[in-house]
């Protein structure tokens, strides 16, 4: 007998039972390791949203504070309005205003934030201080910011007077 015949004559292989008993262990694995990663994956899409929405309306909230800081005049057309115009020193006028769910900025239209719910304009300290809330929702999650802002070169009555 040649010496290949001998190695295939005397191999032996796996048992049915056995192949059955390692697919059977090996199922169990896959399926506690998949009950683990798929909920985590969706929590973590959860959390990736509220960052995301976080983002939107903190980059919105920055850019509208530091704005309206550097406004000289500000105009809000009633209180609790969704829009408000202000001019700078450089006498620039920019207003600042909800479309659908995006906020938007006059100058260039650009958008400043996207799934606004809401946003409100409203004077605080006798005209003084703007105070702003803005409302974000995306997928169920949802995030509210606020802050008052206090225009540094805002003129007073008298000052308009005297102009």
């Amino acid at each position: 007998m040649s010496l290949v015949k001998k190695i295939f004559i005397n191999q032996s292989g796996f048992t049915f039972i056995e192949l059955l008993a390692a697919l059977t262990i090996l199922s169990v694995v896959l399926g506690s390791i998949a009950m683990f990663y798929f909920p985590s994956l969706k929590f973590w899409g959860k959390g990736n949203e509220t960052i995301e929405l976080q983002q939107h309306g903190r980059i919105a909230m920055n850019r509208m504070v530091r704005e309206l800081r550097q406004a000289k005049e500000v105009f809000i057309p009633n209180n609790f309005a969704d829009e408000i115009t202000f001019t700078t020193l450089n006498e620039e006028q920019f207003r600042f205003y909800l479309s659908g769910n995006q906020l938007l900025r006059s100058k260039g239209n650009n958008p400043l934030a996207s799934y606004v719910q809401s946003v409100n304009f409203s004077y605080l300290n006798e005209g003084r201080t703007v105070m702003i809330q803005l409302n974000l929702e995306n997928k169920g999650q949802s995030f509210e910011l606020r802050s008052a802002v206090t225009p540094r070169n805002l003129l007073d009555s008298s000052q308009e007077e005297s102009r």
